[in-house]
């Protein structure tokens, strides 16, 4: 495919490959976003839920 010395490449190839380079890494990085936020909201919703029973046993105790 190269042999060594310079041309002018094929232009219409070269970007269909980075477009689909291009495209595969926004996917990935959306993917990875929509991930991230599915398991942070999962973390919080625990936290939260085990914060607000820690309060109501406390305030169960204390009463």
């Amino acid at each position: 495919m190269y042999d060594g010395k310079y041309y002018r490449p094929n232009w219409r190839l070269f970007l269909k490959r980075r477009w689909r380079t291009i495209l595969a890494l926004i996917i990935n990085s959306i993917t990875l976003i929509l991930i991230l936020s599915e398991v942070l909201s999962f973390y919080f919703l625990f936290v939260s839920i085990a914060v607000s029973s820690l309060v109501f046993a406390v305030s169960k105790r204390e009463f």
